[in-house]
């Protein structure tokens, strides 16, 4: 499994083991906003020989699958987080003479409270 990530708070804060925004939301301002992305691939089998799509196959068929995920992280304040995410998988299944792809999209939303 191969991934890579990439986080920007846009409002200037910076990040800790906590971001902590200057400006809270409602009273002094818009709270901490991060712009958040991250990209995974796995894979396994192979693309040569006596291909087999079953799970007990000698000769498995290459199979893999990528994932993107964006998302937006809003810190209202130290205690109250909102996550909205999009993620987009792509699954591909050597197994078939034409490699076959499933699009699928999933939006995500998180409402985060500490203490």
């Amino acid at each position: 499994m191969k991934s890579s990530t990439f986080a920007t708070i846009v409002t200037g804060e910076k990040k800790n083991d906590a971001i902590k925004p200057h400006r809270p939301f409602p009273r002094q301002g818009l709270g901490a906003v991060e712009v958040a992305g991250r990209f995974e691939w796995i894979g396994f089998g192979t693309t040569s020989g006596d291909l087999s799509a079953g799970p007990r196959a000698a000769v498995p068929a290459a199979q893999r699958s990528h994932v993107v995920t964006l998302g937006i992280n809003w810190y209202l304040n130290r205690y109250v987080r909102l996550d909205a995410n999009v993620i987009h998988e792509t699954r591909y299944d050597g197994a078939a003479v034409v490699e076959t792809e499933q699009l699928s999209w999933a939006p995500v939303i998180r409402f985060q409270f500490g203490l």
